[in-house]
């Protein structure tokens, strides 16, 4: 249905879901983008990629795809399940 064709209060409605979520975006995205600010000012000044650095206290932020398949054991104990098994 088109919205030229809808209702004054669904049209209101949807409106009003869109900039609801337009507004969590933006609390989303200042949260990540802090975060990461956060993190790059942790990081020595000697860090290179690929060389660790032991003595270091850093604040790690890991970001991934929610649509990638990711396993994330609960407990250290817990086995991990073998592809195709099932």
């Amino acid at each position: 249905m088109k919205l030229r064709t809808m209702e004054d209060d669904k049209r209101l409605a949807i409106l009003t879901q869109s900039m609801e979520h337009l507004h969590l975006v933006d609390v989303q995205q200042n949260y990540y983008k802090e975060a990461i600010r956060q993190s790059r000012e942790t990081l020595p000044k000697e860090c290179c990629l690929g060389i660790p650095v032991s003595h270091a206290d850093v604040m790690l932020h890991i970001s991934f795809d929610f649509a990638q398949e990711i396993f994330l054991p609960n407990s250290g104990q817990q086995v991990v399940p073998v592809r195709g098994s099932q």
